[in-house]
């Protein structure tokens, strides 16, 4: 046998082989199935001479399984030249995704209220027919406008996509002539992708039955209102599943489907179960524009409604201390030095409320310690707060809305939480001070959280640790000169204002009777000097028995404010 024809022999046994492997090539392997019917081998070899997102090769895709037509000319793509995009452009044509989940018994409780439909009827259930039923033959219906609906995302689509990808991997930006057989679109697993849909609307419709809540507090009477009971929704997953399937398999992608599932009616008032969950009182000294910045804060406070999972800000709330609002200049520490600051003293409005929210069992999410120990509360019971700068923040950890209430009274600070109670019957909780150092420098106070249970300890953890710097005899000069010239100041006013009234008196008595009598000119009132807010020694808080009282220590509240 000479070499020549050995060669022909070989090359011939080569195409055999080819040809014979070209008969299997199957799709993705995934559950969006992808495959290519076996078709005579191409005698070109494919090379990448075109972008790798067009086709260059003579293929076809079927994609009948989608449009519900027989395997015709009519639902086949020729592929070759075409982008991915022009691809996808084709098959999102050949069919209208509108698929809307229905649930025709929710209704508006407003709307209801409206009505003046009461909230004892039984539990309204949604039922649909079974397929095969004498009513039609699948188990979905369409269904009116009411209530309300979910639009159900493209599950084609998303399976285009997949297949898409697959298709364009294996022969984007390759080329042959010969015809290779038809690559096959097939529909997705419409129950798995459902499964995924029916999710989201769990997540969405299903509530449980409630009450009213609470949902505002009247300043002007002291009176708190609540909403109307809210009614609860249960979605039948499996059932609702069954129907968007049914729905697909019958190529009714543009169908309402409607969900199975249960209202759960609500009546009366939560009112009842609500009370001050958590109170603390401080007090405050005998300056006047420091009470006025407290009360103002305060006042900025009272009446907020927290609803769960919400989380306050105390500068978010009160907003900047400005003039404009009423704030004026008191006693507060910046950089170590005692200052006048617009809105000083209002961190004792902070401070009260942090420790209201501790007893009421909520969390505080931020909260720093101030620069001094402070005089009106045990050291380590601090909130401090300034503009611009330290904040007070808790979190409502509760399932239902609070009221937070704070006010100021006779040189008297109150905060109180309004709501639900959060700890168990029996549990309550104690913040324990400990000072554990002291040095030129300052101090170290730690705090321990102790929980009770009909008082018995139970846990006890340590909660924080706040260190304060000591006092200077610089800076405790100042203080003490700025409170002596404020004194001065006010005792001045006074005696002026004094001797202005006995003038305009005697002015009145020694008038001619014709002549209507002329009052003297009030004297002005003296300038109030630079207070020193900070050395004023605040009286204890008001406290549970079980707090260490805190020690009349003249020290500021913290960093710019307090």
């Amino acid at each position: 046998m000479n070499s020549t024809f050995r060669y022909h022999l070989l090359s011939a046994s080569f195409f055999i082989f080819a040809a014979a492997s070209a008969s299997v090539i199957t799709g993705c392997g995934k559950s969006d199935f992808l495959t290519k019917a076996s078709a005579p081998a191409s005698s070109t070899d494919s090379i990448a001479i075109v972008p790798e997102d067009t086709i260059g090769s003579d293929l076809y895709l079927d994609y009948s399984a989608i449009a519900g037509n027989e395997k015709t000319d009519a639902s086949r793509i020729a592929l070759k030249g075409l982008t991915r995009a022009e691809v996808e452009e084709r098959l999102r044509g050949s069919y209208r995704w509108d698929m809307h989940l229905i649930d025709n018994s929710y209704v508006d409780d407003a709307d209801e209220e409206q009505d003046g439909e009461g909230s004892g009827s039984k539990p309204a259930e949604t039922v649909v027919k079974p397929a095969g039923s004498s009513s039609g033959s699948a188990s979905y219906k369409a269904v009116s406008d009411q209530g309300r609906s979910y639009a159900v995302e493209d599950l084609i689509g998303k399976s285009i996509q997949k297949q898409l990808d697959d298709l364009f991997e294996k022969e984007g930006g390759k080329t042959g002539t010969d015809h290779e057989g038809d690559y096959v679109l097939s529909l997705p697993d419409f129950r798995s992708e459902a499964a995924d849909v029916l999710a989201d609307v769990t997540d969405k419709w299903n509530k449980k039955a409630t009450p009213g809540v609470l949902t505002g507090y009247d300043k002007a009477t002291g009176h708190f209102q609540f909403g109307p009971a809210v009614r609860g929704y249960k979605l039948d997953t499996q059932a609702t599943l069954n129907a968007i399937v049914a729905a697909c398999e019958a190529r009714d992608y543009t169908a309402n489907v409607e969900a199975i599932g249960t209202a759960e009616d609500a009546a009366g008032s939560m009112e009842d179960q609500y009370r001050i969950i958590g109170s603390f009182t401080t007090h405050t000294t005998a300056n006047n524009t420091r009470n006025t910045n407290v009360r103002l804060a305060s006042e900025a406070i009272n009446g907020l409604i927290l609803q769960p999972g919400e989380e306050f800000s105390f500068n978010d709330v009160v907003g900047q201390r400005t003039t404009a609002k009423g704030y004026g200049p008191a006693g507060a520490y910046s950089n170590g030095e005692v200052v006048q600051e617009v809105g000083g003293g209002v961190c004792q409005v902070s401070t009260t409320l942090y420790n209201a929210v501790f007893y009421a069992g909520l969390e505080s999410t931020l909260r720093s310690s101030h620069t001094f120990e402070p005089s009106y509360v045990t050291p380590g019971r601090d909130a401090t707060v300034s503009w611009g700068g330290p904040n007070y923040k808790f979190k409502n950890t509760s399932e239902y809305p609070i009221c937070v209430l704070e006010h100021y009274e006779n040189r008297t600070v109150t905060a109180e939480i309004y709501g639900v109670p959060v700890l168990e019957d029996g549990v309550t909780l104690e913040l324990e001070c400990q000072k554990t150092g002291a040095n030129a420098a300052g101090s170290t106070w730690t705090v321990y959280k102790i929980t009770k249970k009909n008082g018995n300890t139970i846990e006890r953890v340590q909660d924080h640790v706040s260190r304060y710097k000591a006092h200077t005899k610089a800076n405790d000069a100042a203080a003490a000169a700025a409170a002596a010239s404020k004194a001065a100041a006010e005792a001045a006013a006074a005696s002026q204002a004094a001797e202005a009234a006995a003038e305009a008196s005697r002015a009145a008595e020694t008038a001619a009777p014709t002549t209507p009598a002329a009052a003297g000119p009030a004297g002005p009132a003296g300038p109030a000097g630079p207070a020193a807010e900070a050395t004023d020694a605040a009286p204890a808080p008001t406290a549970p028995a079980a707090e260490t009282q805190a020690p009349a220590v003249p020290a500021p509240a913290g960093p710019g404010q307090g």
